[in-house]
């Protein structure tokens, strides 16, 4: 019986280690400045990140031990580093058009071919190979089909194209600074304005069910319907600039914007804070990897931070409901999302290990399809808890990690 108890004691005390660690913490051996990029290699996990002013600098460890690798660059005046799925790099350089390496920035060679204007903001690299690039002063989108080899204008005439994404439905969408955002559906030979006419958009995502995430000077929108019309979604978040987002293995997105980075892990219907161990001075975001191990990586004005707790979270089902919640281990509180089928009240209990009644979150509570609860644990030990959903006579319940 004592060994069992130490057996669980410890396993208690690891699994608290673990919880505590689970913080942005900020990457070493990296020169001041604003980290416009940040691009994984999907073939050997390397990573690149352009530094506006600086140049590009790789690590070959998961954001460990940094060094310079601009070698043939002409300018240090990085926008933007995207990988294809062969592990070749293409950067973008502000004046300077584009550039390609295929030994993860060990040596880099021009591919200017047919871009006649230099001043890169973006680029997007398609399902089916095609690359796009976005650019400014009287800029518009490029595109090749020949892995950047050649170059021909998509005659978006005279926008500042700050992102370019391709739909699932193979249009192409073009985010601008000041005129809002513009699709093709026929390769650029027509463009129409689907939006945001007086808008600034920074930045644009799409998740495995293709739908679009999008974010602008004033928050969110998402379009479940290829770029047709959006719906903002900010609750949580608040309508901070979003110069960033990116979306983990899990289909977690995250966030950076003005006020720090932000996570949903429901499509972008609620958010919740994440900026644990990122000093106040560098909560504006100018950049957001998820990587191919699902460290998350975020560039600020002063450098790199990551996290490993890219997703911790907890799904438990039962007959026709579902019940997530995240994040587990918790510090400040828990957001708990219940689903169900059914429409008969339901219950929320929090419990302590040996079953004693810790807080009653909900009581007879009317679901309404998708409901949104937080617990915020005030004057409790450190240690596992215990919530229980009741709804009829169907009971679930999870284990969470609370600290202090």
């Amino acid at each position: 019986m004592k060994n069992m108890l130490f057996l669980g004691l410890m396993i208690m005390m690891l699994n608290l280690e673990v919880a505590i660690s689970q913080v942005w913490k900020k990457a070493d051996s990296l020169p001041v400045g604003i980290v416009e990029t940040i691009a994984v290699n999907p073939k050997n996990g390397k990573i690149l990140a352009g530094i506006y002013g600086e140049g590009v600098f790789r690590s070959d460890f998961n954001g460990k031990n940094w060094t310079n690798a601009s070698s043939g660059l002409p300018d240090k005046l990085i926008k933007v580093i995207r990988y294809d799925s062969d592990g070749i790099a293409f950067a973008g350089l502000n004046g300077k058009g584009i550039f390609k390496s295929t030994n993860d920035g060990q040596s880099w060679t021009e591919s200017n071919n047919g871009l006649t204007n230099k001043n890169i903001l973006d680029i997007n690299i398609s399902l089916n190979g095609r690359l796009y690039a976005g650019t400014w002063f009287y800029g518009s989108v490029f595109v090749s089909t020949d892995n950047g080899a050649t170059w021909t204008d998509m005659k978006l005439d005279n926008k500042d194209v700050h992102s370019v994404i391709t739909t699932k439905d193979g249009s192409v969408l073009a985010g601008t600074e000041y005129n809002g955002l513009y699709k093709t559906s026929d390769n650029g030979k027509s463009w129409k304005s689907v939006g945001f006419s007086s808008n600034n958009i920074y930045d644009m995502v799409v998740d495995s069910d293709g739908r679009i995430f999008l974010g602008a000077k004033d928050g969110l929108y998402v379009s479940e319907n290829n770029g047709e019309s959006w719906t903002a979604q900010n609750k949580g978040m608040g309508t901070n600039l979003i110069r960033a987002l990116t979306i983990s293995k899990a289909k977690s997105i995250f966030a950076g914007t003005s006020a720090g980075i932000f996570r949903s892990i429901d499509k972008g219907l609620n958010w919740m804070e994440y900026n644990d161990g990122i000093d106040n001075n560098n909560k504006n975001i100018f950049s957001l990897l998820a990587g191919i191990d699902d460290i998350i990586y975020a560039g600020t004005a002063s450098g790199i931070y990551k996290t490993q707790t890219a997703d911790n979270i907890d799904e438990m089902s039962g007959d026709n409901f579902q019940v997530s919640f995240y994040p587990n281990p918790i510090n400040e509180k828990v957001i708990i999302i219940i689903k169900s089928n059914e429409i008969e009240p339901y219950s929320l209990n929090i419990y302590d290990i040996s079953g004693r009644l810790i807080e009653i979150i909900a009581e007879n509570e009317s679901l309404t399809g998708n409901d949104v609860l937080e617990w915020h644990p005030v004057n409790i030990n450190t240690g596992f808890y215990i919530f229980r959903l009741m709804q009829g006579n169907k009971t679930i319940s999870g284990k969470i990690l609370y600290y202090r």
